[in-house]
């Protein structure tokens, strides 16, 4: 199999880093599924108050400390680093991304700046890829 390394996402160094490769394969397209949450369109910048959960549209497997996640659809791969993969482990559920912040500075020595920072960036990269999604409450 032939695999292309792309260029990188542009993650800081100290933060949550993602690499992209896109593997030369074609993988089947799997039907939308939403797992039970309501899947609210990205229509707006994440914030701290956004709640956040994997995509149906991905498997991920963790390997030496990093996430690795293959994306359904297209059949890109992407790696995460272990802070990466620390902040991918918190969004297999719903969750608030206040408390992956909380998360990171508990496990890793970085100030609460620095991570509010690096998860709103890993966040939007990751739903801008369709690997995360906002989940929110039906409007009626």
């Amino acid at each position: 199999m032939m695999v292309e390394q792309q260029q990188p996402l542009n993650i800081p160094a100290h933060g949550a880093g993602v690499n992209l490769v896109k593997a030369r394969t074609r993988v089947p397209r799997l039907p939308p599924g939403l797992g039970g949450h309501y899947v609210a369109p990205m229509s707006q910048p994440l914030a701290l108050s956004s709640r956040v959960v994997a995509s149906t549209h991905q498997v991920s497997t963790t390997l030496s400390g990093e996430a690795v996640i293959l994306h359904m659809t297209d059949g890109i791969y992407f790696g995460l680093n272990a802070v990466g993969a620390t902040i991918w482990g918190r969004m297999q559920q719903p969750v608030a991304l206040a408390a992956v912040v909380d998360h990171v500075t508990a496990t890793f020595d970085v100030d609460r700046d620095t991570a509010e920072r690096d998860v709103l960036r890993i966040s939007a990269e990751l739903a801008d890829k369709g690997l995360l999604d906002l989940v929110g409450e039906p409007t009626s």
